[in-house]
């Protein structure tokens, strides 16, 4: 039994190239206070999304 994908598959890892590029901005006051309020309000949300709903009882109480 031969088994050719691999060698192919090597070869097309191979040819992966991971870029990095990293960007800085300064924002004004202005911009600074709307990104705060932007992501509390972002975080607000996903903790309540990930706490899930709290009316419902657990089905495997430990």
């Amino acid at each position: 039994m031969r088994i050719t994908w691999a060698p192919d598959r090597m070869r097309d890892m191979a040819r992966i190239v991971k870029r990095v590029y990293r960007y800085r901005f300064h924002p004004t006051p202005e911009q600074a206070d709307e990104l705060a309020r932007t992501f509390g309000c972002v975080r607000y949300v996903y903790k309540a999304l990930r706490s899930g709903p709290r009316d419902q009882p657990q089905s495997n109480p430990v």
